[in-house]
């Protein structure tokens, strides 16, 4: 997993889905909010439009805004949009290749337990539920930004 991209991601949405409904933000307006580089944000908005998280629009007053409401956008799905599937899924948490159930890593046996757990409460956090716990602030669009 590239940590950035989904912090890049993260900032995203959350800077999208403070602004009104109808409101669309270029690629650049996003990046320069952030502080990120806004070619290679660009290519990460690109993968979320694929998947139906973001809608875009070219022309005068175009960009990305939320594809659609914030408690139907799952951060899971928003960062295997970019990432793949995340290594939560059925990988070793120390990240070796040589780990199952026939060779263990000392933490194996606990990783399965709580594995599914875990993947259930990132597929249960929404980016509603993100914004009703007061998460990333800084990231949002000023109030009564147009």
């Amino acid at each position: 997993m590239n940590q950035n991209s989904i912090d890049y991601v993260i900032r995203s949405l959350v800077y999208l889905g403070s602004l009104p409904a109808s409101q669309y933000a270029s690629g650049n307006e996003i990046a320069k909010h952030i502080d990120v580089s806004s070619s290679y944000l660009n290519k990460l908005l690109h993968s979320l439009v694929r998947v139906g998280i973001l809608k875009s629009t070219t022309g005068p007053g175009g960009g990305f805004s939320l594809g659609r409401p914030p408690q139907k956008i799952h951060l899971l799905e928003a960062i295997e949009a970019v990432e793949g599937t995340v290594r939560l899924r059925d990988e070793c948490i120390l990240g070796l290749s040589e780990c199952s159930d026939r060779n263990p890593c000392p933490f194996h046996s606990d990783w399965v337990k709580h594995r599914k757990t875990l993947l259930k409460q990132f597929q249960n956090t929404t980016l509603a539920k993100a914004f009703e716990k007061g998460a990333w602030p800084s990231y949002q669009a000023s109030p009564g930004k147009s």
